[in-house]
């Protein structure tokens, strides 16, 4: 049975979830590692499989799928609650073998459907290493198991082994959260390499920033931190939210926003299933949704501003404020990705016209004739084969996929260009660099009212009659930090008021003391009172001094 008392698991003794990664990223390379005669450094007999165990819905498989995306490694997740003995080892049959000149019959297997799948993958990709991800390995049959510890410790199912460039990553939670646990004993756990996981809402938080968690979720847990994770047993039923939970719910939120579906406390306890949880966000996201009605995000990103808004803004509730920061965040770190993403796909393209330039009469490619728009297409084709051997292997994420439609969408315009001048490839190419120069020029207009907008959201925030800065503005601009194609736009394109305000930047702990420093407040209660004054009053101090 799980009580209160499984939210405290490991607390003081476990890693976050970031750290879980950095430290299975290591391991992965050094497993990986070989010297100088082609021999691993790490003997594979040695190569302990990685074990990692923690609460569920945690992001255990989300940070191992990121590892192999980060290392360019394949990846293949496998839940072993769905296998059978049979599906893991194989299936027997009866061989005749010669031993010592004697006719004899033997047992034999087939291949694990899992050694199967891992050397498809090989096949398929091309892709010589990866992680076969084992998740809710202590929760197999009494059948299973001995066959599961067999390969964790020798890689091999029956007859097969696993490749030798792939490296173990198992999963589990501990007994207080699965009555189907099967606990391992000391032999076991010293062959693994474990490393226990905490829930953490700092590393959950950069995570939230880095892959667009709605902005509704963000900033309700920004001041209800002990609402990301939770399970408990109560009242003869289990009542769970969890980071992926909050994930799942996020990404339904932003699609039912699209297609003008109404988010309500029904749909939203179907994610977060714990009934306290789920009233208290659905009755934020209804406020919420009442702040993206008042204010006019578009009017203040382009510098309209009106009293009334001004006025409303400085009398605020904590949970307006971060409200608006949140909308305003969601709207430019949208418009900063766009124009990273297309930046990055000019940047493939600008390539592409260095290599056709350096070649004698920009016509011939290694040493055979190629027109620039053969070239183009080639690098089409290249692009195309990337996505669909990433999605085989698992190794490439959303974001580099989309990147790399948008290149592909980059060069089929270009290509077209070309195509239109027929054989003269001096003609083609000019033709196509022309259309690069308006693709790029277009571009820089857009990025330098990105740029705009994010200075204008900037003054709104600071702008003494209404929220003065503080806070608000600090919030702000260390989530643009935290969004890895927002700081790529401010690194490579700037913003004026951003890099002012940026030379105050404050570590992640003193964020947190912030908004701890506010207060929690009952977003169901629509009767609580908010001291603006109070609010405003908060100081840095200390080692905090700006």
């Amino acid at each position: 049975n799980v009580n209160s008392s499984a939210n405290e698991y490991h607390v003081s003794t476990g890693v976050t979830i970031g750290d879980a990664g950095e430290q299975i990223a290591n391991t992965v390379k050094a497993y990986l590692l070989r010297d100088e005669y082609g021999q691993h450094v790490i003997p594979p007999e040695r190569q302990r499989p990685i074990f990692l165990i923690g609460p569920p819905g945690v992001g255990k498989t989300a940070i191992v799928k990121q590892v192999a995306e980060k290392l360019g490694i394949a990846f293949r997740p496998y839940s072993m609650t769905h296998h059978t003995r049979q599906s893991a080892v194989g299936l027997p049959r009866i061989v005749e073998k010669n031993y010592g000149g004697q006719s004899c019959f033997v047992s034999e297997y087939t291949m694990s459907e899992i050694i199967s799948d891992v050397n498809e993958s090989m096949e398929g990709t091309g892709m010589k290493s990866g992680i076969l991800f084992l998740d809710e390995l202590n929760c197999v049959s009494e059948t299973l198991s001995p066959v599961m510890l067999q390969f964790l410790q020798y890689k091999t199912f029956g007859n097969n082994k696993l490749p030798e460039d792939w490296i173990i990553v198992a999963a589990g939670n501990p007994p207080e959260y699965n009555i189907s646990v099967r606990e391992y004993d000391a032999v076991t756990w010293d062959r693994l390499k474990r490393i226990d996981i905490n829930y953490d809402y700092t590393a959950w938080h950069e995570y939230a920033i880095a892959h667009k968690v709605h902005p509704a979720i963000v900033t309700y847990l920004e001041t209800k931190k002990k609402d990301l994770y939770h399970v408990e047993m109560k009242d003869h039923r289990m009542w769970i939210a969890t980071p992926r939970g909050w994930d799942d719910l996020s990404q339904i939120i932003r699609t039912y926003e699209k297609l003008g579906i109404k988010v309500n406390e029904k749909l939203i306890v179907q994610y977060i299933q714990d009934s306290a949880i789920s009233k208290n966000f659905a009755a934020f996201y209804d406020l919420y949704m009442t702040y993206q009605n008042t204010y006019d995000i578009p009017d203040i990103l382009e510098g309209k501003v009106s009293d009334h808004i001004l006025e409303r803004s400085k009398n605020a509730r904590p949970d307006e404020r971060f409200s608006v920061v949140g909308l305003l965040l969601d709207a430019v770190n949208e418009q900063m990705q766009r124009v990273i993403i297309r930046w990055r796909a000019m940047v493939v393209a600008n390539d592409a016209f260095k290599h056709i330039s350096s070649i004698t009469g920009m016509g011939n490619y290694k040493g055979k004739s190629c027109s620039v728009f053969d070239y183009l297409c080639k690098m089409v084709d290249e692009s195309r084969t990337t996505i669909e051997v990433g999605k085989k292997a698992g190794s490439m994420s959303n974001d580099a996929i989309r990147e790399t439609i948008e290149t592909i969408n980059v060069l089929d315009v270009l290509s077209g260009v070309a195509a239109r001048e027929g054989d003269d490839s001096v003609k083609a190419y000019r033709a196509a660099k022309a259309k690069y120069d308006e693709l790029l020029e277009n571009l820089r207009k857009d990025a330098q009212n990105v740029s705009r907008r994010i200075d204008n959201a900037i003054t709104f925030i600071q702008n003494p009659k209404g929220f003065h800065g503080g806070q608000q503005l600090y919030i702000f601009v260390t989530d643009i930090t935290l969004n890895p194609y927002s700081a790529a736009f401010t690194c490579k394109i700037g913003s004026k008021k951003y890099n002012e305000a940026s030379k105050f930047l404050l570590t992640t702990e003193t964020r947190a003391s912030i908004i701890s420093r506010i207060g929690v407040f009952n977003l169901a209660d629509s009767k609580a009172t908010f001291d603006v004054n109070a609010f405003n009053a908060i100081t840095l101090d200390g080692d905090d001094k700006i």
